[in-house]
């Protein structure tokens, strides 16, 4: 039984997903068991998630699954590019987890995600990287702008702009070379603590000193990076001494922060916000963590952990305290 699994960038052409899923059953006899597709909030690329990808993936029995960044394009370094990065590399930690092959595709999206996309996949590792050549005519005509009377998932199956293995000559999938720095994770994440690495003298130490710490930081671990981690804890710092509003003003900026690293999704962060400010009971967000979805693991640990942060008397001290213990134990600090 087939357990590879595809990680693509999505954009507003589905095809560029579909199409190489297509092209690796066709051409590669490769059988594909779950797609995870990583996009912004762009109401195109949700659309393309959603009407098209959500429909055609469950119709051929593959497990679908898409993740979006809350920004709607790629513009700000730190508020959206390092964690579309990190998102991607979530969905590759999370596909490593089976016994299959993990595929990576750079085609879908803008060429900004392209090239994001192959970037994780050298930070986390995978076993093949695609590339996906289609016929102008199908790149022309596969945006969802373009395919509003495709609706059903068995036409969509046939369509050349989401199936282009369908036409004779009208695709061709690429593999593309990339290198696999899995192995020097652990090193990685202590160069960033204490700027040291094993050997000063070794190729690797070069590599570290040429890319800098802040590197590091911004990318590393994947999901929560060491960036957005001394963000929350800044903003910890701030929120207990501040006023009502300005504390408003924080729980806010944390929600971006939390869904931007998966920990929430848009109706999770809003629960979370509203929790807050009704000053619910600190069970409140052991509640949450039974239902929320958990992709970094973060309300998981939550719930099995919830004892060594019973001593907190509101939820905000709480979430802010859980926060710091789960990151700390994913990825220790000094």
């Amino acid at each position: 039984m087939a357990n590879d699994i595809l990680v693509s960038p999505l954009g507003r052409a589905p095809g560029a997903v579909s199409g190489v899923y297509f092209a690796l059953q066709v051409c590669h006899k490769m059988e594909i068991a779950k797609v995870i597709t990583v996009g912004t909030s762009h109401p195109d690329v949700v659309s393309a998630a959603n009407h098209y990808l959500g429909k055609l993936f469950p119709y051929l029995h593959v497990e679908y699954d898409s993740m979006h960044i809350p920004a709607l394009d790629l513009r700000g370094k730190n508020r959206e590019i390092m964690p579309y990065v990190a998102m991607i590399g979530l969905a590759l930690e999370q596909a490593q987890q089976t016994s299959g092959q993990v595929h990576v595709a750079v085609t879908g999206g803008r060429s900004g995600m392209g090239a994001l996309a192959a970037l994780a996949t050298n930070l986390y590792g995978a076993d093949h990287l695609w590339h996906l050549w289609v016929h102008q005519r199908i790149e022309d005509g596969g945006t969802v702008d373009k395919l509003t009377g495709l609706t059903d998932p068995a036409a969509m199956a046939r369509s050349p702009f989401l199936n282009p293995t369908v036409e004779s000559d009208a695709c061709e999938l690429v593999e593309l070379p990339f290198l696999d720095l899995r192995p020097l994770h652990r090193v990685l994440w202590d160069y960033r603590r204490t700027g040291e690495v094993p050997d000063p003298e070794s190729p690797t130490a070069a590599l570290f000193a040429r890319a800098g710490i802040q590197s590091f930081t911004q990318v590393f671990p994947a999901s929560m990076t060491f960036d957005m981690a001394d963000e929350v804890m800044r903003l910890k710092s701030q929120y207990a001494q501040a006023t009502p509003r300005e504390q408003e003003r924080i729980m806010v900026d944390l929600g971006i922060l939390l869904q931007s690293a998966g920990i929430v999704n848009g109706s999770e962060r809003q629960q979370l916000i509203d929790l807050v400010a009704s000053q619910a009971a600190p069970q409140a967000l052991i509640d949450l963590a039974q239902r929320a979805q958990d992709r970094p693991g973060f309300w998981k640990w939550l719930g099995e952990n919830k004892d060594a942060i019973a001593s907190f008397n509101t939820l905000a001290q709480m979430l802010f305290e859980a926060l710091k213990l789960w990151f700390n134990q994913r990825a220790p600090m000094p």
